[in-house]
């Protein structure tokens, strides 16, 4: 139904998330004005790419690459941005030590 109020997450002004009540329309408004909080780290390398986005309740760090490599599967999930920060390092240093 339109305008109905339902529970989204969005984040807090340290960058975690917290639960908020509104509309879809105004949880929408929210990801467009904030997409750079949303994105905690988008880091490429050579043929490899990983990111780490806030994905509501929490944080999702991934490689992309090419399948061959092994790494093409690989997800993480984190509750804080501290964390998040933290495996997205994670992940850029093991991106490195398999090339």
């Amino acid at each position: 139904m339109a305008g109905s109020r339902e529970s989204y997450w969005i984040l807090d002004d340290e960058g975690n998330p917290m639960r908020f009540v509104g509309t879809l329309a105004t949880w929408a408004e929210w990801v467009n004005a904030n997409a750079e909080r949303i994105r905690i780290g988008d880091t490429r390398i050579r043929r490899f790419r990983v990111s780490t986005i806030f994905a509501g309740p929490h944080f999702e760090t991934m490689i992309f690459g090419p399948k061959a490599s092994g790494l093409d599967l690989y997800a993480v999930k984190s509750n804080t941005r501290a964390e998040a920060e933290e495996q997205h390092a994670r992940a850029v240093a093991l991106v490195r030590s398999k090339l």
